[in-house]
């Protein structure tokens, strides 16, 4: 039984793909990785050292009548990137984006909804996404945003906790290698502001265990 191990920076779908699938859910809904699905909820949101249970590929014949056309279709999977950008004052930007992705190029974009909520095709293979927009103020909005596609780790995870931390404002720290001062500050501020909205209670570590994770999906979004 073939096996995947997950590194950094690989979802679900660019695994599939990886293994020649069009389509993830060939592998998502396998009974073997039943306990994966259990474990992470959201299998496009994998951590490091998950193993993925990658099934052989199978031969597929159709029959067919000779001296006709005919169209066979595959199932690929349609994935979406879906980001919101706040400025400094915390508020939503919504003015036209210019977003570049390796596999669909260079695309001008509005928001979909009222959130602020823009969306971008992507494909398996792609990696980063870059965000920038123009003429705007202030002028810390002129600048170049990097999106990682497939970067963002299980939010029970120290590595998850601290992408949606820095992703939220809070400053959790850029290293690979956690800083536990600054991760603690940032934990503690975003406790703070939220406090009232999830329950937390101050000083209380049990907080970090469920509590913490849910509390930074749901602010997220994913």
């Amino acid at each position: 039984m073939p096996k995947h191990i997950v590194t950094e920076g690989e979802h679900f779908a660019a695994i599939a793909a990886q293994h020649g699938f069009p389509s993830a859910k060939i592998a998502m809904d396998l009974p073997e990785n039943k306990e994966l699905r259990e474990k992470r909820k959201n299998l496009h949101v994998l951590a490091e050292g998950d193993e993925v249970f990658i099934p052989e590929k199978e031969l597929r014949q159709e029959e067919a009548a000779v001296n006709q056309k005919h169209v066979f279709a595959a199932q690929f999977d349609e994935l979406i990137l879906r980001f919101r950008v706040l400025d400094l004052s915390e508020r939503t930007v919504t003015r036209s984006a210019e977003v570049t992705v390796d596999s669909a190029g260079k695309k001008t974009l509005l928001p979909k909804d009222d959130k602020g909520v823009f969306e971008a095709e992507i494909a398996p293979t792609d990696k980063q996404a870059t965000v920038r927009f123009g003429d705007a103020s202030p002028v810390d909005m002129e600048r170049e945003y990097r999106l990682q596609i497939g970067g963002l780790q299980d939010p029970s995870t120290p590595e998850g906790k601290r992408h949606r931390l820095n992703n939220l404002g809070y400053l959790a720290g850029f290293s690979k290698k956690v800083d536990e001062k600054r991760m603690q500050w940032a934990i503690e501020e975003f406790k703070r502001d939220h406090r009232q909205k999830h329950g937390f209670k101050k000083n209380d570590a049990t907080d970090e265990g469920t509590k913490l994770p849910d509390a930074l999906v749901k602010e997220h979004g994913v």
